[in-house]
């Protein structure tokens, strides 16, 4: 956590393509210049609260680091089986695109994570303030109001249920298409997440990422099926994950916001891989085949860290993403 916090910390202002965007906003304010963005109320008065003490860029970026990279990480030791595994996930995962980068979102995606958590425990009125208040830094988190109360309606037993959903998201993204666009042009006015070409133009149904989260849906579907006890908070946090999968596919055709939406949803991804692969391991390795019970826990880290390596080549090394913030 250390680590990652310092790397994002005191990154240079060229790192990745939005860092420079927040270096020159918060120097604006650091020399009483007057001017006009859309970010967020929340994160604009911490801007404003720092300038006004004379504190650097860095000394800003280094707070919003801390909040979202140590948040995160609170959460992960608080409920991942091997919390420095999930850690080592969210670096290969999310951590470029956001703590280095969408720094706004990265501090509501960590802040979401702990309203789940109070909903989970049926702390509603809680879980509701802390959504609000990650609005203040993203306002994408608003949509959180919306799914919450209908994830009682999610269930994940009805394996039909599951299928029929994953089909009408994906016969659906022209319909949700023109909704985002409403939403976004005629009421957020924020009209480049629809126009602007590289935000538009998306991998549609072959984006990976839709596989790979399925893959870990599927996964953690088959771990809870050898399950003793229903644990609510674990099925709370898959139904969510599943929910972002199916905005992620619906909304395919516009790459960001629908990355945005779905990354929102699926920050629990680095606690519930684990999960995913001890799915696969119960069913392939115990229930299978005798030969590999005695080496279980070697074969299950072995391909947990093959798994991270995995994916951290698929989200930064193939599409040749990293080369922005190095």
């Amino acid at each position: 956590m250390g680590i990652l916090i310092a790397i994002s910390g005191f990154r240079s202002h060229l790192s990745g393509p939005d860092t420079h965007v927040y270096f020159s906003d918060y120097n604006l304010f650091l020399n009483h210049v007057n001017h006009n963005n859309d970010f967020e109320f929340l994160f604009l008065e911490i801007e404003k609260l720092f300038a006004n003490f004379g504190l650097s860029a860095t000394e800003f970026i280094f707070f919003i680091a801390i909040c979202s990279v140590g948040v995160v990480s609170l959460f992960y030791c608080r409920f991942s089986p091997m919390p420095l595994l999930s850690l080592l996930y969210y670096m290969s995962r999310y951590f470029l695109s956001r703590d280095l980068n969408q720094i706004r979102q990265a501090v509501a995606c960590a802040l979401v994570l702990w309203a789940l958590i109070l909903f989970a425990k049926k702390k509603y009125l809680w879980s509701y303030v802390i959504v609000i208040s990650a609005s203040g830094f993203h306002k994408v988190t608003l949509i959180l109001i919306i799914i919450l109360p209908i994830v009682s309606l999610i269930n994940l037993n009805n394996k039909l249920l599951l299928v029929s959903a994953v089909m009408l998201a994906v016969m659906s993204y022209k319909i949700v298409g023109k909704i985002i666009y409403i939403i976004f042009d005629h009421y957020l006015h924020e009209t480049t997440y629809t126009s602007y070409g590289d935000y538009v133009n998306g991998s549609g149904l072959l984006n990976p990422i839709i596989f790979l989260e399925l893959f870990i849906f599927i996964g953690c579907l088959i771990y809870q099926y050898y399950l003793d006890t229903v644990n609510n908070m674990f099925e709370l946090f898959l139904k969510i994950y599943f929910i972002g999968i199916l905005l992620l596919i619906s909304a395919n055709q516009y790459a960001v916001i629908s990355a945005i939406i779905a990354s929102l949803l699926t920050t629990t991804e680095p606690m519930l891989f684990i999960y995913a692969i001890r799915g696969y391991k119960q069913y392939f390795f115990v229930s299978k085949c005798s030969f590999f019970k005695n080496y279980l826990e070697d074969i299950e880290i072995l391909i947990e860290i093959a798994f991270t390596c995995a994916v951290f080549f698929l989200i930064n090394i193939s599409n040749n993403s990293i080369s922005g913030y190095f």
